[in-house]
Parts: C-alpha cells; structure tokens; sequence
C-alpha cells in the first residue's frame, strides 16, 4: 500500500498465476478504498450524524410526494 499525506491511496497488487483471483482482489481493494472516502465525506459533512430513524422519514416524505404526483 502506497499513501501519500492527506492524497489517495494505491494499491498494488502484482498478477502472478490465477488472474480471476488477482482481479478479485484488486476490485475488493479498490471497494474498500471508495468506503473509506465515502466514510470520510460523511463525517466531513455531518451526514453520518444524522439517525436510521431521519433517514427513514425522508424516504418516507419522498415517497409519498411520488404517490401524489403520480395520481394527479
């Protein structure tokens, strides 16, 4: 792993053998680099503060303003 200060992150994974394998897991790495900034971003903005239950009613809100819009 390659990091530099307050830059991305590098994986290198070399490819001997079974390249499957190798690609599975360089698409994990990869995975678990885009968490790690999207984990990130969230506590910079605040978002990961916010409750289930938020989360929930505004999906809720959201829906039911679809619902009526769509009988209109």
């Amino acid at each position: 792993i390659l990091v530099g200060q307050n830059g991305p992150a590098y994986f290198l994974v070399p490819v001997f053998g079974d390249l499957v394998k190798q690609d599975r897991e360089l698409r994990r790495a990869m995975a678990l680099a885009s968490l790690r900034e999207s984990w990130r971003l969230a506590e910079a903005s605040g978002a990961n503060l916010v409750t289930e239950e938020e989360i929930e009613a505004e999906i809720d809100a959201v829906r039911t303003a679809r619902l009526l819009r769509d009988a209109r």
